[in-house]
């Protein structure tokens, strides 16, 4: 009876005929019919099987009439076969492959920060609405248009990260796709700033390099030939005590990451320091004076952060136990006349006895002076007013060796620059505003100094501070703080 009867079987989309098709997808609804070949009345009592597991019986019509065997609906991505089994044998089979309608790929499961990666992306039909999204800050997915083949994406942080695409609307139905790329630090590379010469021997270097990559999650730094070493370094600017003997130096700069190492050299051109008999400072950066103001109680409270060697005037003889007073922030590497201050945050006080002479040098290696100050005599202050200029012998840049303010004259809407440090005596011309401007804002407000004896600020995430111009003609003083942006241009405005 097996032999005689013939069948024709398959899978398909619908139930009243088959097409061939041995491939579809996981959101199609599938049946799998048969027909007696025979075309007789005979009607026949045959097995359903999936794989060797089986489905019931079914009776499968006479007269070559198409019977449905199994609604199979929607099947799981994989690979299947039916068969149709007659008397304990097998008459008839159709095997199928079916696979999700979406798919997708990368062209890199691996990458340098800083590279970009393409997501491929396939679906058999028409899409018309779908989503392109990836998991963990610093993916790198962006605002992106739907139903895209392709996608490069260029990550911004490290780590491995995790993409999905979604169709969400389609002929095929919905679903998604995923892969991850795991982003990898990138061998480091660094090149040096440029020479330095005339640096007074002993002073502060400070060195920025002139470009760094590789250390976004820090890198370990040395400075060979210096004291200048650490780790966590993301670039910026770096300082060390220069040689103490006139000399050419070279030093090699070498950044470290976990993927290599990376150097370049520079050299620093050190002179001994210029001798003067009117005793200028020449060996300080800077020249910190607590002049005959303040009611006889000048004090520094804006704040000294700039590393560098400070030349300190002062005519302190008050004899109170708290005469002298000064505050650093924790941990702060500050000393004066050779010897360390105490940096705890807390305010310290004693008699102006223990305070060194006047003329001698402190030096900020790290940390900031948040205030200084003490009570003074009678007698001739070493000068007028309280505060801190650059200790330059050019007169054009601000203020002179000696300490005194240079003119400035104004030119309506002509800005000049002001160095930070400085002191000048500004002439005022036409326009209602004195307005100073920097490229970039800052998150926090910036000091930039005071200006005819009062505070001038920049606030946060502003490029331009102003203050009332007190007259065309009127010459008011502009002390320029050492903490100002260099980029710093003043002039008189609308």
């Amino acid at each position: 009876m097996a032999a005689s009867l013939s069948v024709t079987c398959g899978i398909s989309t619908h139930n009243w005929d088959i097409s061939g098709e041995s491939s579809f997808y996981s959101t199609q609804d599938l049946y799998f019919i048969a027909k007696n070949n025979n075309n007789t009345n005979d009607k026949y009592n045959v097995s359903v099987y999936r794989e060797a597991s089986s489905l019931g019986n079914v009776e499968l019509n006479s007269n070559s009439n198409w019977t449905n065997l199994n609604s199979i609906g929607k099947l799981s991505a994989g690979s299947y076969t039916y068969s149709v089994h007659y008397n304990g044998s097998e008459i008839c089979s159709h095997s199928i492959t079916v696979t999700d309608p979406v798919g997708c790929s990368v062209n890199k499961e691996s990458i340098g920060l800083g590279e970009n990666f393409t997501f491929n992306t396939s679906y058999p039909g028409s899409c018309y609405n779908s989503t392109f999204t990836g998991s963990g800050s610093g993916h790198g997915v962006t605002s992106v248009s739907e139903c895209q083949s392709s996608y490069i994406v260029t990550p911004t942080a490290m780590g491995t990260f995790t993409y999905t695409y979604s169709v969400t609307n389609g002929g095929y139905g919905t679903g998604s796709c995923s892969k991850s790329v795991t982003v990898n630090e990138v061998a480091p590379t660094i090149t040096c700033p440029a020479n330095q010469t005339g640096k007074t021997t002993g002073s502060i270097i400070k060195v920025t390099p002139a470009a760094l990559t590789g250390c976004t999650s820090g890198c370990s730094y040395a400075i060979e030939g210096s004291a200048a070493t650490g780790s966590g370094y993301t670039g910026g600017e770096l300082s060390f005590t220069g040689e103490s003997s006139a000399q050419t130096k070279e030093y090699t700069f070498s950044v470290t990451n976990s993927v290599s190492s990376a150097s370049c050299k520079f050299s620093v051109e050190y002179v001994a320091p210029a001798s003067s008999s009117s005793g200028s400072g020449n060996e300080a950066d800077y020249i910190l004076c607590l002049g005959n103001d303040n009611g006889g109680w000048p004090q520094i409270t804006s704040g000294i952060s700039t590393v560098g060697n400070y030349k300190v005037l002062h005519d302190c003889k008050g004899t109170n136990s708290y005469s002298y007073f000064y505050n650093c922030s924790n941990g702060a590497s500050i000393s004066w006349n050779g010897n360390t201050l105490t940096c705890d945050g807390n305010e310290h006080q004693s008699s102006t006895t223990s305070m060194p002479a006047s003329g001698t040098i402190l030096t900020i290696n790290s940390g900031a002076i948040s205030k200084k100050g003490c009570e003074r005599s009678s007698g001739t202050s070493p000068c007028a007013t309280t505060g801190i200029t650059s200790n330059t012998a050019s007169s054009s840049s601000g203020t002179t060796s000696s300490g005194s303010a240079v003119s400035v004259p104004l030119t309506y809407g002509s800005y000049v620059p002001f160095t930070p440090g400085n002191s000048y005596n500004v002439t005022m011309a036409g326009g209602s505003k004195f307005r100073c401007t920097v490229n970039e804002s800052s998150s926090s407000n910036r000091n930039l100094g005071t200006f005819n004896g009062q505070p001038f600020t920049l606030d946060a995430w502003q490029t331009q501070a102003t203050t009332d111009n007190p007259g065309p003609g009127t010459t008011v003083p502009f002390v320029v703080s050492v903490s100002a942006p260099d980029d710093l241009k003043c002039s008189t405005d609308w």
